[in-house]
């Protein structure tokens, strides 16, 4: 995605090989965004942070994953990408938000 920055939101759960997925996918990213997923497995963002930031150029710690994902609209650009990676179970969760605050914006109940 060249001329493109871009932005990582990653929260992954306890018993996966996550310094392993970071040392592969944040090197590529501008910004990485460390969360945790709404799961009783999932690893809490500061502890991520400690096992996964020294392969970011630069990385945040929001806890929150709905607050990680308004960081990175924040951050990014119109023409630049936002990923959400690590636990299907964040994907799925910032997927519904994504959805509702697109309704919500649009008026549609």
């Amino acid at each position: 995605m060249p001329g493109r920055n871009i932005y990582l939101i990653y929260g992954a759960l306890r018993d996966k090989a996550v310094d392993e997925i970071a040392g592969l996918l944040f090197p590529h990213a501008s910004a990485v965004i460390l969360t945790s997923p709404a799961q009783s497995r999932a690893i809490s963002a500061p502890v991520l942070a400690e096992m996964t930031a020294h392969h970011a150029r630069r990385a945040e710690v929001i806890p929150d994953p709905k607050l990680a994902f308004e960081r990175a609209l924040e951050l990014a650009a119109p023409h630049d990408v936002i990923f959400v990676t690590g636990s299907l179970y964040l994907v799925g969760d910032l997927r519904r938000y994504w959805m509702s605050r697109a309704a919500d914006r649009a008026g549609i109940s």
